[in-house]
């Protein structure tokens, strides 16, 4: 399905994000599936947390001529009713995203239908391809365009919803990857977010920058890097925070709930224990910044406060356990957004897998219900 953009033609697109800043659009406040104390049933799993479905009828699927796969983002178009989905470096085809709907509700996941393929392109309308551009991380900023960061620069840039590249947003050189910055290859941008009806932009790394390095403990210092549009000035300014992840953990992608607050989603593998998926709630706190240091392994670096939600490794058997559902197996999860919310007042958080183009891997969408009660405080975040 071709897609109409939201962009007139005739607007300058020069930070047009920054533009918009009368707008206040926000998603609403989302205060979803942790409290300072985080009940857990005597199953030792959230009791907040309700499995709702999964489908896999995108694996294996083609669209348009290309191959559903390497499914690496995922952002859902509330205006539209419809998901996002970011394909990773595709080789050398084109850079691409799908356009589906899953229905989503009490009584389970639906059925997913692919309704468009969107090639992303540049300036000059060229379009990009796994050479030049590795998208991992998307997210929908209020206007109706697309955020979206590739790992190979790494770059942060907004397009049109019709795959128009509108703008390049600022990302300092530090996160660059060696020579010229201090990020190592396939390790810099896994993950990106808005906040503050746009005014914000946060992204992670997936890894630590060379620099910053990891702990003792195998736990990766990770950068979150925080571009937030000035009004006065037309301009980004940017702030720097340290999340420390889990031991043998990187960071896989990130969603903003509300005043700061995100969802971080870390994974990891080993032979010996297989895929382990961890969701945590954080939120930036501003006597946190760490832009002035040169390295987080100084002692005067404090990560930020982190809570862990949903162990999703160990629980998912047992969320499909209390849902009566058939047990299945845990893939690469690589992707998280908000879904809708039910009628029932709960909200939705949809999961999505990276099949890595591989025939041992599939492609699959799950989807979790969460109830709706407030993580930490309401003291104000940095970029209040």
């Amino acid at each position: 399905m071709q897609r109409v953009s939201k962009v007139r033609p005739s607007q300058s697109h020069v930070f047009s994000i920054v533009a918009t800043l009368g707008l206040m659009m926000v998603l609403p406040v989302v205060t979803i599936g942790v409290a300072p104390m985080i009940a857990r049933a005597d199953d030792g799993c959230p009791s907040s947390v309700s499995y709702l479905g999964i489908s896999a009828e995108l694996d294996g699927t083609t669209y348009g001529g290309y191959r559903v796969g390497g499914l690496s983002a995922i952002a859902m178009d509330r205006d539209q009713g419809v998901y996002y989905s970011l394909v990773d470096r595709a080789a050398r085809s084109p850079a691409r995203f799908f356009t589906f709907t899953m229905p989503v509700t009490r009584a389970g996941v639906g059925s997913v239908a692919i309704r468009g393929v969107t090639v992303l392109r540049d300036e000059s309308g060229t379009a990009f391809t796994g050479d030049t551009f590795d998208g991992e991380g998307l997210t929908i900023h209020p206007d109706g365009t697309l955020i979206i960061a590739s790992e190979t620069e790494p770059a942060i840039r907004q397009f049109a919803t019709d795959g128009r590249m509108l703008s390049t947003l600022p990302v300092p050189e530090k996160f660059k990857v060696m020579p010229v910055g201090h990020a190592e290859g396939n390790a810099t941008f896994e993950g990106v977010s808005t906040g503050l009806g746009g005014r914000n932009v946060i992204a992670a790394l997936e890894q630590p920058l060379q620099t910053d390095g990891w702990t003792n403990d195998g736990r990766g210092r990770i950068r979150l890097l925080s571009l937030h549009a000035s009004s006065a000035t037309s301009t980004w300014n940017t702030r720097e925070f340290y999340y420390l992840a889990e031991s043998g953990q990187s960071v896989v992608d990130l969603f903003v709930i509300g005043n700061q607050r995100i969802l971080i989603l870390e994974r990891g593998y080993t032979a010996e224990t297989g895929t382990k998926v961890r969701l945590f709630l954080t939120r930036l706190q501003p006597s946190r910044s760490v832009d002035h240091l040169e390295s987080l392994a100084s002692p005067s670096a404090v990560p930020l406060e982190k809570q862990l939600v949903l162990d999703l490794s160990a629980c998912l058997g047992t969320l499909q356990s209390r849902a009566g559902a058939t047990t299945t197996i845990l893939e690469n999860i690589e992707g998280i957004t908000l879904g809708p919310r039910l009628d029932d007042g709960r909200w939705t958080i949809v999961l999505q897998t990276d099949d890595n183009f591989s025939s041992g891997e599939a492609t699959q969408v799950m989807a979790l219900g969460i109830d709706p009660v407030r993580p930490f405080d309401d003291s104000p975040s940095d970029a209040d």
